[in-house]
């Protein structure tokens, strides 16, 4: 007999550890909770007693799971689970009671009650509202559920119960369904819930689990109430002296039985009275026993099933892979599905023999390739990526792999209803690429002349990202290398063509791009060796990408503008000098391809800037190149102006300002990335463009954009802590920095003074204040390390008094924006230029 039985409930209510519990010989132990989509356990429950043998298929179904119909077929029981010391899952049962309803209507329904020693032995939860027996049981008969049950996984507390107590309710309920159970045992009856005694007339069946069988037998027991009824009646006109009262449990099953299935004379006959002189009602009853012996059929002997590791085999599907025209589309019939899927997972020789065939592969590849999502392809990549031999060694054949990359041959972008079959094909593919198979698939995709066209065509469907990332992963395998190294050059070459081209769908462009993007932010953080990568940073792709990031009527150009910043993070200076050493620097090699880009001529200047609000000219063109400027003179002109696409004001909390953009935040993350690199040429370059300085100009202009001053206070503090003397030096006097906050401060102080708010703490007007202090700070911290920024401070009139308002700053509300120096000071460096003179600390 096989039953199949799912386990719901809300997530963390203890289906898992139930099912643990229950399967499992070992002893539960505290761990991680981790949530359950769907999973499957076999069982076998042998009866020697009545030479019974039942196949349980459990299938646990997780709370969390969005689309849960599909694993509601073929269900016999349903196993609710709530948590009693969870009022939440036990108000969530009567939505999975609406959901079983409606999914698996034929189910018998078990409510049980998970986690009972946590109401039993927890302080914590004996001050909460926990759930009572008496309402679960009041709410399995409300539900009509075949009874309720508690249990303690832990402990392993009525576990055994509530799975014979199923056992035992799915045949009953079966018989229900078709009228042949009596009225009064009716799913949800209160008796449903008594004792054992109540299930005692199917503890004698021979097959519980066939209700034939079943009614076969009632005859009999019907007659053996009967008789004792006789007997009473012959003697006298008394009960049996074992008989119950009237109105007992045993007496109304009787009665029911009686009226339900042999008549109403039966049912008449049996309620006697006190004395029993009846003698009409003894005749009636004797003529009707008599009918009921002559209609009483002989119950055929049932053939023992054929077994096969202790499980029954169905017929059905053993006919099937018996014949030669036996195709797989009749294996997968719904009806066999699950059939097919258990005998697979046990290992049928006759079942894999046959899904080991090429003809049988190519049919599975076809569900995932051709069709639809269905439950067809579930079944296909669950047979595909079982790890069997025979059928890895099919699989990895030309002929079966061609098949499989089908899916990648039709032209993008890919349809939605395509996107779950490329997460199947990414799981197979990256199932072969972890097997002993791996270099079959590496000479396939390495010989496959469009494989790299198909992959880059497909960059805007998430799974083929995650599958190439897993493709380029680097492995000691010198065949492997060979082809990281090949396959990555042909990806490169398809790529430069990609950007370079003119797209035909905008929208799809959109999609490609964020693909590329994943693509480049995955390399650069999980495999920064790649030779894909390498290949990235080179003009080949750089300046076709630095065109469209800089083009800011393209809808696409902050997504290429992340792209280059992400290749602009992964490229350092090794050989960047010590600012604080006193030895000359070595001569700068030259810079990588990446880097020359930035300071190259590659643009048109016909698009001038409109009059700068800095304090500083605009940047000059180069005198040799004038009719080109470079991408950091792009960049400057791209800072002066807010895009096209943006209104000339937006209305906000703090009143009508001037829109920023999110273009020109890439942008200014474009020059913080380009400051990391530490290439003294391009340090320079951003000096001679005045890009530091426009920077500062926004930072004071839009005083309520917290994103861009976040950024400006990173670019301060790299500059005044990892830069040259002569970078700082520029910072706070060319670009005016401590002018500026000197006249910042004042105009706050005055503003407090106006409005008559008395208070020794400096109040924040604008949202720049506190990044405006923590540069301060930062301007302090490197002024012991620099003798020019140090005299530089002293020459400037009321730093010295700012400073001490600063120091009260950060000990009332900022205690952790004091900037520590990372090293001592270089006391050698410093007395060279003072003479040995000690710089005073801020707590002097």
């Amino acid at each position: 007999m096989k039953l199949v039985c799912a386990v719901v409930g809300d997530n963390g209510c203890g289906k898992t550890c139930l099912l643990k519990s229950y399967l499992q010989p070992k002893v539960l132990t505290d761990s991680a909770y981790h949530p359950t989509a769907v999973e499957k356990y076999l069982a076998k429950v042998t009866q020697p007693r009545r030479n019974l043998s039942v196949e349980l298929e459990f299938l646990e179904i997780g709370g969390g799971l969005k689309d849960r119909s599909q694993h509601y077929s073929n269900v016999d029981l349903v196993i609710l689970c709530f948590s009693v010391v969870s009022q939440e899952s036990f108000d969530n049962v009567g939505k999975w009671v609406h959901e079983i309803e409606r999914q698996a209507s034929g189910a018998a329904l078990l409510l049980v009650g998970c986690k009972r020693d946590l109401r039993v032995e927890s302080e914590t939860f004996k001050q909460q509202k926990h759930i009572s027996t008496r309402s679960g049981q009041a709410k399995s008969k409300s539900l009509g559920a075949v009874g309720y049950l508690e249990c303690s996984a832990l402990h392993r507390e009525g576990i055994k119960e509530i799975f014979d107590h199923a056992i035992s309710a799915v045949p009953r309920h079966r018989a229900s369904r078709v009228g042949d159970m009596p009225a009064g045992r009716r799913a949800g009856d209160d008796d449903l819930d008594a004792d054992k005694d109540d299930f005692a007339f199917l503890d004698d069946d021979d097959d519980m689990g066939d209700p034939l069988s079943a009614r076969q037998q009632e005859p009999q027991k019907g007659l053996g109430v009967i008789r004792r009824g006789l007997v009473g009646l012959l003697m006298g006109g008394t009960k049996p002296a074992d008989a119950e009262p009237a109105d007992s449990r045993t007496a109304r099953r009787g009665r029911g039985r009686m009226n339900g299935q042999y008549g109403e004379k039966t049912g008449d006959a049996l309620a006697w009275s006190a004395d029993g002189s009846d003698s009409e009602t003894v005749v009636q009853l004797i003529r009707h026993v008599t009918d009921i012996v002559d209609m009483t059929p002989t119950p055929p002997a049932p053939a023992p099933p054929p077994l096969t590791n202790g499980f029954v085999k169905p017929v059905s599907l053993d006919k099937l892979l018996a014949r030669k025209d036996v195709a797989l589309q009749d294996l997968m019939d719904e009806d066999l599905r699950t059939d097919l899927m258990r005998e697979f997972r046990l290992r049928n020789k006759t079942l894999l023999e046959f899904l080991s065939r090429q003809q049988t592969l190519l049919e599975l590849v076809s569900y995932i390739t051709k069709g639809p999502a269905s439950q067809e392809q579930f079944c296909a990549v669950e047979l595909l990526t079982a790890e069997i031999p025979s059928i890895l060694d099919t699989l990895c054949s030309e002929g079966v792999l061609s098949a499989l990359f089908e899916l990648l041959t039709v032209a993008p972008p890919m349809p939605p209803w395509r996107h779950q079959a490329a997460d199947y094909f990414k799981r197979i593919i990256c199932f072969v690429l972890s097997s002993r198979n791996k270099p079959d698939l590496v000479w396939f995709l390495k010989w496959r002349p469009s494989s790299c066209q198909e992959f880059v065509d497909h960059l805007a469907t998430p799974a083929v990202v995650a599958l190439l990332l897993q493709c380029l992963q680097p492995d000691r395998a010198p065949e492997t290398q060979e082809f990281i190294a090949v396959w990555s050059a042909g990806l490169l070459r398809c790529l430069e063509e990609r950007v370079q081209s003119t797209p035909e769908n905008p929208d799809h462009e959109e999609d490609y791009v964020a693909g590329l993007l994943e693509l480049v932010t995955q390399l650069v953080s999980k495999n920064p060796s790649s030779p894909l990568l390498k290949g990235l940073q080179e003009l080949g792709f750089v300046r076709p990408a630095l065109r469209q990031a800089l083009d800011e009527s393209s809808g696409v150009a902050i997504a290429y503008m992340r792209i280059v910043t992400c290749l602009v993070d992964a490229c350092r200076n090794p050989d960047a000098p010590d600012p604080m050493s006193l030895s000359p620097p070595p001569p700068e090699p030259p810079p990588p391809a990446l880097i020359a880009a930035f300071i190259e001529p590659m643009f048109d200047p016909s698009l001038a800037s409109p009059p700068s609000a800095s304090s500083l000219p605009p940047p000059l063109p180069s005198p040799s190149t004038s009719d080109r400027i470079s991408p950091l003179q792009k960049l400057h002109q791209l800072l002066h102006r807010p895009a096209a696409s943006l209104p000339p004001s937006l209305t906000t909390p703090a009143g009508v300002v001037a829109p920023f953009g999110m273009f020109r935040i890439k942008c200014v993350e474009l020059l913080l990335a380009l400051l990391k690199t530490n290439y003294g040429v391009l340090d320079r370059a951003m000096i001679d463009d005045r890009l530091v300085a426009r920077c500062l100009d926004l930072f004071f202009q839009f005083k309520w954009n917290n994103v861009l001053h976040g950024l400006v206070y990173q670019m301060a503090s790299l500059v005044l802590t990892t830069k040259s003397d002569f970078f700082c030096f520029y910072l706070l006097r060319d670009c005016r920095l401590l002018d500026r906050i000197l006249q910042v401060q004042q105009n706050d102080e005055q503003e407090i003074k106006m409005r008559g708010q008395q208070d020794n703490r400096p109040v924040a007007r604008y949202a720049y204040m506190g990044h405006l202090y923590l540069i301060a700070n930062c301007i302090v911290s490197s002024s012991r390390n620099y003798a020019c920024l140090f005299y530089l401070l002293e020459d400037t009139p009321g730093w010295r008094k700012f400073e001490n308002k600063l120091k009260l700053l950060n000990q009332a509300s900022m205690p952790d924006a004091v900037v520590k120096p990372e090293k001592k000071p270089n006391n050698s460096l410093f007395q060279s230029f003072t003479g040995g003179l000690r710089l005073p600390s801020l707590s002097d």
